[in-house]
């Protein structure tokens, strides 16, 4: 839903295709985060080496896009222009916080669940039996 208010305000902002482009970025950037946030949800670090095809696969889709974004020979095979700075600015920041949103709720929900199930101390126990 996200990236579908953004597509709507770049469409206002820029033309069909540079707009086009800059949802797209957003689109594909919301997936890879949304994905990293679910893997992070295990103790292993991020550059694990299990996590490798996860990094293979999302620098080539990084670099595909940024080479269709930038390089107009390659933006026409998906008709693309490039956006504005701006633009494309305001569609990493919409794709970060689309994909990423579950990271920072997991979090507050892990401190507020753990602070709620501390142990009761013994002499709490006696006063109330």
């Amino acid at each position: 839903m996200a990236v579908l208010i953004f597509y709507l305000w770049a469409l206002k902002e820029a033309g069909e295709t540079q707009a086009r482009a800059a949802a797209f970025l957003a689109l594909a950037l919301a997936n890879m985060t949304l994905a990293l946030v679910d893997s992070a949800s295990s103790a292993v670090s991020l550059f694990h080496p299990h996590r490798r095809v996860f990094w293979l696969i999302s620098t080539g889709a990084i670099a595909v896009l940024s080479l269709a974004i930038f390089l107009p020979f390659v933006g026409d095979l998906f008709r693309f222009e490039r956006p504005p700075a701006a633009i494309l600015a305001t569609g990493i920041v919409v794709a970060l916080l689309a994909g990423g949103w579950a990271a920072p709720a997991r979090w507050v929900a892990f401190r507020f669940c753990r602070s709620r199930s501390e142990p009761v101390s013994p002499e709490l126990v006696a006063v109330a039996s």
